[in-house]
Order: C-alpha cells, then sequence, then structure tokens
C-alpha cells in the first residue's frame, strides 16, 4: 500500500498474513508453489504494496493449517479501508426526492 499512513486495520491483517507465512515456513516462492499466486504476488501483498485479493487470504490460511474465519474478518475491515469503503463521510440526511 502507498501513502504515508498505513490504517491500522490494514497493518493488523498484513501483521497476521505475514505470521501465517513464518508459520508455514515457506519462503515466498514456496508460497507460489503452494498457491495460485507468484512470488512476486505474495511480495506485494506481504509488503502491503498492493491490497491482498480475498482467496490469497484464504489460500495462506489452507497452507499454514489456520482456519481461514478469524482472517478473513481482519481482511474484511482491511478491504473496506483499500477499496475506500471504510471512509467516514461527513453527509447529511438524504435531500428530498419529491414534492412533500
Amino acid at each position: 500500500m502507498t501513502g504515508d499512513v498505513m490504517p491500522a486495520e490494514c497493518r493488523r491483517v498484513l501483521d497476521e498474513l505475514r505470521s501465517l507465512r513464518e508459520r508455514s515456513g515457506r519462503s515466498l516462492a514456496g508460497l507460489a508453489a503452494a498457491t495460485a499466486y507468484s512470488k512476486s504476488s505474495w511480495g506485494r501483498y506481504l509488503s502491503g504494496a498492493q491490497p491482498v485479493p480475498r482467496a490469497a487470504v484464504v489460500a495462506l490460511c489452507q497452507v499454514a493449517g489456520e482456519p481461514p474465519a478469524r482472517v478473513l474478518a481482519l481482511w474484511e475491515l482491511a478491504d473496506a479501508e483499500w477499496s475506500g469503503r471504510g471512509a467516514c463521510t461527513a453527509a447529511g440526511p438524504p435531500e428530498p426526492s419529491g414534492p412533500t
């Protein structure tokens, strides 16, 4: 992820994914061999340079022998930040759409 400050949700899921990779004992090349994602893709995902696809999270959980539910919950929060859905808006109530 580019930018000065990475949102806490993104840091949290990346820390968890890095921990899973370490626990799996696999290098980036090893992850690439065990999943449908290349070594360079794993490098971008785990460095935070690119958002992690949901399917990659599931694949890493499988490789590490980790049930995916908890990690996917973290991913949902991070994905909302990556996609902009987690941004707060200062919008007021909607305008009436017709005559009252």
